[in-house]
């Protein structure tokens, strides 16, 4: 599987552009078909356990799940982080994916999501919708390659496991 790190800058004209880093290839893997290679992918390449901030990715895929494109969205504190939706989807659309999983670490090391990753998780789903995206995944990476996985809890608004 290629990993290609990207950005959305603007140009000259105040433009969006999509820039790339060159690819590296991480041979483990061809493509993402489970929160278990997700969570793979992210500790070894990004080192999601071993961060000292909340990270915020965004893995942008084409139509057969395979990754176009992984995005730094936000590096923040040691128990929160921001999204911006808008500009989560303008990331999207100019790498023209079919699909995206979105990935955080939780610096505690437990994977349960709070409240706030709940809110978050709903405000993503409806953009997501909206604009003819699909929305994989959302996955919290605790430590030990222990995670959550929205998809997995059959993106329950209510789960029991959410806490605050």
């Amino acid at each position: 599987m290629r990993i290609v790190k990207a950005e959305v800058r603007m140009d000259e004209e105040k433009m969006p552009v999509l820039i790339k880093e060159p690819a590296k290839i991480y041979k483990p893997l061809q493509h993402l078909s489970s929160p278990e290679d997700v969570v793979q992918v992210m500790v070894d390449a990004f080192e999601m356990g071993r961060q000292i901030a909340e990270l915020v990715y965004l893995i942008a895929l084409d139509n057969r799940a395979k990754p176009l494109a992984f995005f730094l969205l936000n590096r923040g504190t040691v128990n929160r982080s921001m999204v911006d939706i808008r500009g989560m989807m303008i990331s999207l659309f100019l790498c023209n994916a079919a699909g995206f999983i979105l990935v955080h670490n939780h610096v505690s090391g437990e994977c349960i999501p709070s409240q706030e990753d709940g809110r978050v998780t709903e405000r993503i789903k409806a953009a997501a919708e909206l604009l003819d995206i699909e929305f994989c995944d959302h996955i919290v990476i605790g430590e030990n390659k222990t995670y959550y996985s929205y998809r997995r809890q059959s993106w329950k608004k209510e789960d029991k496991r959410v806490q605050s």
